[in-house]
């Protein structure tokens, strides 16, 4: 129990959710009820950025998938409508809340709580060799929350990813693992079904990890028939990484970029200290 306060605390001390923040960066034009601010990464379907909504605290991100507009997936009963209702609010430790959705000018935007960190894929840009404790906990976060989203919705797949890559998988500067791109499943176009495509996007992610890490993930996993059974697999591999994965992942993470942690806290009024 003294641990699990421990981890509150400490992930408390990263949380923009009721920041005060300077509302004078937040003038790069509005999309819907949001001000918005500065960007925080692109992606497959647009870019992510900073917004502020009006008469509330606290920064949220705004996933604006530019590339969809005006494509048969937004229209008001295209798939993306039918995906979003599916996922938004679902909750589970390794994936990112939708906590909102929506159109504006035919664009359609995500709404997500706003968490310091990098993607797995700007992690591996750094070709640094990562330890073999933290690829087995990312694998392990990743399939857990695909095997948690498959069995969620009004069919077998309505939530899954529908496939994903490094850009998907967030890492949180308190060590927290989350999946992000959820309710995009049909902009995806997957020649396999969805809880399918999951599956081969852990094993292409378990390739990758193996590449940076030589954690021999491949192997572990390589008679993994489900979602399921790589969650086991992984588990077996080193089940003291897929306990404390957070403690892995903050470590990595503080090591490698302490800087852009320093300017990410600065931008909140977040003491440096941590």
């Amino acid at each position: 129990m003294v641990v699990q306060v421990a981890r509150v605390e400490e992930m408390s001390a990263w949380s923009t959710l009721a920041v005060p923040v300077d509302e004078s960066k937040f003038v790069q034009g509005r999309i819907g009820p949001y001000r918005l601010g500065p960007l925080v990464r692109r992606t497959a379907f647009g870019e992510i950025v900073l917004a502020l909504q009006d008469e509330r605290l606290g920064v949220v991100e705004l996933d604006v998938c530019a590339s969809l507009a005006g494509t048969a997936l937004t229209a008001p009963d295209g798939a993306l409508m039918n995906d979003l209702a599916e996922v938004v609010g679902l909750q589970h430790r390794h994936i990112a809340t939708i906590i909102g959705s929506g159109f504006d000018e035919g664009v359609p935007y995500i709404v997500r709580h706003h968490h310091l960190g990098v993607t797995l894929e700007q992690l591996l840009e750094s070709k640094e060799e990562i330890s073999p404790s933290l690829a087995v906990a990312v694998l392990h976060a990743a399939a857990e929350a695909l095997e948690f989203l498959s069995r969620q919705g009004s069919k077998r797949g309505a939530c899954s990813l529908g496939g994903f890559d490094a850009r998907d998988v967030f890492l949180g500067y308190d060590g927290r693992i989350l999946l992000v791109g959820l309710g995009l499943k049909s902009a995806r176009v997957p020649t396999l079904a969805p809880t399918q495509a999951d599956l081969q996007s852990c094993f292409e992610l378990a390739r990758q990890l193996d590449e940076a890490s030589e954690a021999r993930l491949t192997s572990a996993i390589a008679a993994g028939r489900s979602l399921k059974d790589l969650v086991r697999a992984a588990r077996r591999r080193d089940p003291e990484a897929c306990g404390d994965a957070t403690r892995h992942v903050a470590a990595a993470l503080r090591l490698r970029f302490a800087d852009r942690i320093r300017e990410e806290r600065a931008f909140f009024g977040l003491s440096a200290l941590h």
